[in-house]
């Protein structure tokens, strides 16, 4: 069997599917093709990606869809490492539909939460929830046996955590609450332990869009002490990176930034994944809560670059709006830009909510009247947003507009 090595040394695309020689392998040796592209995503995505779609073609061929199904889930992978998140999608629906014909229901229905995380990065939340709720659905049809397998619920676990990161892009955080805690406590009651730290970590984080800072960092800290013990420093990481965060709103800037440094000192070993980037803007949002914001601004044009080249909207209009407040901090005129492009793309997402955070914060940069129309239209939104800190500024700005709009005409 050709190795990867070999592989990688062919200069010409169209030489690797006759150097495979798959039509002459057996229908035992072909697994071992699955393992040469997960050996070759590492090196080259694109050249794996030739070799899973010559796996999915002999694959159907001899009628093995299960493995089709395999080499084009994988595939799938190898479109999102190269920032291809429409070619991912179909290949996750190949996927279903060969495990789904070759006798593998549930494998089939867990490319479900494959789909709604591309959905995510794609800032398409609404149609991810809607994938989450079908999937749901599909699971409490499976008769009685079926849905007690451990893997059924996993699933429905796993399910619900993608629905609680949908729902909180969309800042609606006390329904992604909820959602985390179901999947805590079917982990809970099914003794997958294990598997608990990554819906507390993201419960942390949805309780500190509620404001309640207290719980959010006993939350982080169990989840950051839980992932150290699995060894998943990057979540490890991301718990810091959050706790830090919380911290600084709590007031004890010691604590958050000794937070910080934990997270830092996680994150010299990374590689700089789509997951690396976003912790890296949790860190930038708190360099500039702690003064550092030509530091913050810094970060957070890097990250801009990686986000937009990725084509992950809602990433992109968090770092916009990250940068637009340290530099509303530092006098820069840009930042009206950056709370522009922010609330675009907030809008373009569905997140009415920081949408209207990013108006809100676009009103200190322009005259009263100007001001006075974004703030009510914030106000509006943020009323029922679910989330009381920024209904209570957006509450105050108005009040402060009207009182400077008294004190002109007197």
């Amino acid at each position: 069997m050709i190795t990867p090595q070999q592989v990688l040394a062919l200069r010409d695309e169209t030489e690797i599917g006759p150097a495979l020689g798959l039509s002459k392998a057996s229908d035992e040796s072909l697994g071992g093709y699955l393992e040469l592209a997960a050996a070759l995503l590492q090196e080259n995505a694109a050249v794996a990606g030739v070799v899973l779609s010559e796996l999915v073609t002999a694959a159907v061929t001899r009628n093995l869809l299960p493995l089709a199904g395999e080499a084009s889930y994988l595939d799938a992978r190898a479109c999102l490492v190269r920032g291809m998140l429409e070619d991912a999608l179909v290949r996750i629906d190949r996927a279903a539909d060969y495990w789904l014909r070759g006798g593998e229901p549930i494998k089939s229905a867990r490319t479900g939460l494959g789909r709604m995380n591309v959905l995510d990065d794609l800032g398409r939340h609404r149609e991810a929830i809607q994938v989450g709720e079908a999937l749901l659905q599909r699971l409490d049809r499976l008769d009685e046996d079926a849905r007690a397998d451990g893997e059924a619920v996993w699933l429905r676990a796993a399910t619900l955590e993608n629905v609680g990161v949908a729902r909180g892009y969309l800042g609606d955080h006390a329904a992604a609450l909820a959602a985390y805690q179901q999947a805590e406590e079917v982990y809970q009651n099914n003794d997958m332990a294990d598997e608990i730290a990554r819906p507390m970590a993201n419960r942390g984080v949805e309780l500190i869009e509620l404001g309640r800072l207290d719980d959010a960092v006993a939350a982080l800290v169990t989840a950051a002490a839980d992932f150290d013990r699995l060894g998943d420093s990057l979540f490890a990481a991301k718990c810091f990176a959050y706790e830090a965060r919380a911290q600084m709103l709590r007031g004890d800037y010691t604590a958050s930034a000794a937070a910080a440094d934990r997270a830092g000192e996680y994150l010299t070993s990374q590689p700089p994944t789509t997951e690396y980037a976003r912790i890296q803007l949790v860190r930038a949002e708190t360099l500039a809560s702690m003064n550092l914001l030509a530091d913050s601004v810094q970060l957070t044009e890097r990250l801009i670059d990686q986000f937009a080249a990725a084509g992950l909207e809602h990433d992109l209009a968090a770092a916009h709006f990250v940068r637009a407040v340290s530099r509303t901090r530092l006098g820069a005129a840009e930042a009206i830009e950056d709370f522009v492009e922010a609330e675009k793309r907030y809008e373009s997402v569905g997140d009415a909510a920081m949408a209207a955070v990013a108006r809100l914060g676009r009103s200190q940069l322009v005259d009263d009247l100007e001001a006075e129309q974004l703030v009510m239209a914030a106000v509006a939104v943020l009323r029922s947003s679910g989330r009381p800190v920024d209904w209570v500024a957006a509450e105050l700005r108005l009040s402060q507009l009207a009182d400077d709009s008294a004190a002109a005409l007197e």
